[in-house]
């Protein structure tokens, strides 16, 4: 049997289910660094520079917004059902006692990096060879103060924050999802889906971060054993639907199709992505405990690869590409060595901070 690590009221968090999280958690976030590798524009102080469509660009936009899809869809799945799988009745107190938590976590981390991330590009602008990597109007020594106040507390430099941001604010309004998914159930979450594939603009978060952390939420309230939903009988035939989807929806995009209901079929290979990374893991892991194996040490650092990569990938594209000139051969290789190079220097970064100063590091990563 494995072991317990979690109890809630219908099922236990096997150690199985907890390293699926972290696997597929640091898979995910490898997949979200590839989705801001896409570079086939680029701003520079002289402006925009374009590279033609060609396989290049194909090739890009099957992995950064086909295969790498379903990478924050799964964190906001995660993040709604750990929220809730210890909440036994919504009561009020339960709810402070998750917002002083998730304070530390989420709130603190996103306003440190975020402070942080200013004052890296402040620095770099600050540098009179790097200038020529930035757009004259985004310097920051520019900024009024409201620019300032809306880089540190809506829009960071580091553009991959907006997660945090939008989880902070489905946070701030868990017990109405609490509530809603309780006495709707299931229709709750129809609600949620109905939603997003309206693509209607919620303002203060994105319709997907809703549907997705309400799912993960709805999973977390009922007590679903997540670990039984896989289809893993059925992984290779998923895996196949599923990139033949993607491709078809990057020929859409690359004839210029993109319309609403390319939009609705891009959204259904992000569902069907979820499922079938979810379901693959577990006929690639099997009954392996992969705590044992060398690359589970690394998982530690996912987080600290969120936060790193932007504005480091975009500094080594750029920088890469005034080296190395621009075509369609070099931007292909640029796209695929950077974010490696990229999420290396983040592990070895954070092996570093964690080791010199670990109580720094558990402060700026939310003590994961």
């Amino acid at each position: 049997m494995p072991k317990t690590i979690i109890s809630s009221r219908a099922f236990p968090m096997t150690k199985f289910l907890s390293d699926k999280l972290r696997a597929l958690s640091f898979c995910s976030i490898i997949m979200v660094v590839y989705i801001h590798a896409f570079n086939l524009q680029t701003n520079m102080a002289t402006g925009s520079e374009v590279i033609q469509r060609g396989y290049n660009s194909f090739i890009q936009d099957f992995v950064s917004h086909g295969i790498a899809s379903f990478s924050v869809p799964l964190f906001f799945i995660i993040s709604g059902f750990l929220y809730f799988i210890n909440m036994k009745t919504g009561a009020a107190s339960e709810f402070i006692q998750k917002y002083k938590r998730r304070f530390e976590t989420v709130v603190l981390p996103y306003l440190i990096w975020s402070v942080l991330g200013i004052l890296f590009v402040l620095l770099l602008q600050s540098i009179p060879p790097l200038r020529l990597f930035f757009s004259q109007n985004l310097m920051i020594k520019d900024y009024s103060l409201l620019d300032w106040l809306d880089n540190i507390f809506i829009n960071p430099v580091q553009y991959q924050f907006w997660f945090l941001r939008d989880l902070i604010v489905l946070i701030a309004i868990s017990p109405v999802i609490y509530y809603l998914i309780k006495y709707l159930k299931v229709f709750a979450v129809i609600i949620f889906l109905m939603i997003w594939l309206l693509d209607a603009q919620l303002i203060v978060f994105k319709s997907v971060s809703l549907f997705f952390f309400g799912l993960g939420s709805f999973f977390g309230i009922q007590k679903i054993d997540i670990e039984k939903l896989s289809l893993k009988k059925f992984s290779i035939a998923l895996g196949v639907t599923w990139i033949a989807l993607i491709c078809l929806r990057t020929i859409f995009t690359y004839e210029s199709y993109w319309n609403y209901w390319v939009y609705v079929f891009h959204s259904m290979i992000m569902l069907l992505g979820v499922i079938t990374i979810w379901s693959i893991y577990d006929t690639i892991v099997g009954s392996t405990d992969i705590s044992t194996t060398k690359l589970y040490s690394l998982f530690q650092y996912t987080f600290f690869i969120f936060a790193f990569h932007e504005p480091a990938l975009t500094m080594c594209r750029k920088i890469s590409f005034f080296v190395l000139g621009r075509t369609q051969a070099i931007s292909l290789a640029i796209y695929f060595i950077a974010p490696v190079l990229v999420i290396i220097t983040a592990i070895a970064c954070g092996f570093l901070v964690k080791k010199a100063a670990p109580r720094v590091y558990t402060v700026i990563t939310g003590g994961r």
